[in-house]
């Protein structure tokens, strides 16, 4: 009797390491890194592409964008390094991240017995990307295009940590590729002159 206590306590305790294992192994979870190379290079007559962060994220609730695995505002940063290629001699091209916000909105729950078995949604997360792409000379602003993307999101009551950093790095992933397309159709409409 003494031995089987013995053998399931050791049971017991190695079910333990591995279960605290995987759940640090959960809350470690290194994401892809966000790349554009993939997409064609977008040529442009200028010597050298810039990257101005007029958005600064508060770092508090209800602002969630500094938690984020990939911040919004880091992958408009790798996007320009990525997708925009200088080729020219002269003028500068500014990307201007205007906004890189997501706000967490507590959600109301509703009451009675209903919700005793079911699982509501605790949280949506609003998020909006807005970036301007500008050519500069000497005299100032010669062009510019800009693209605005909104996208909101719930996550279920209940959630893990690494739960909500799946779902922040998706938004992120399904933003940058709407914001992607928008800037492509705005700068060849208004930097048209400037595209090699």
């Amino acid at each position: 009797m003494q031995r089987r206590r013995h053998r399931l306590g050791r049971y017991w305790l190695t079910a333990c390491l591995v279960l605290a294992a995987a759940a640090a192994w959960a809350q470690d979870r290194k994401f892809a890194e966000m790349t554009f190379t993939h997409l064609a290079p977008l040529s442009l007559d200028v010597q050298r592409i810039e990257v101005v962060r007029e958005y600064r994220p508060p770092g508090a609730k209800p602002s969630v964008d500094h938690l984020f695995p990939v911040p919004p505002a880091d992958a408009v940063a790798r996007w320009a390094a990525d997708r925009l290629k200088p080729v020219g001699r002269f003028r500068l091209c500014r990307v201007v991240v205007k906004d890189a916000s997501v706000i967490e909105v507590p959600l109301q729950k509703p009451g009675g017995i209903k919700s005793w078995f079911t699982t509501e949604q605790a949280e949506r997360y609003d998020a909006t990307v807005e970036v301007m792409v500008e050519i500069r000379s000497d005299a100032g602003r010669d062009a510019f295009a800009a693209a605005r993307v909104k996208r909101s999101q719930t996550i279920e009551e209940g959630a893990s940590p690494n739960q909500r950093r799946e779902l922040w790095y998706s938004m992120t992933e399904r933003m940058m590729a709407e914001l992607d397309k928008e800037l492509e159709r705005s700068m060849r409409q208004y930097l048209a002159a400037y595209l090699r």
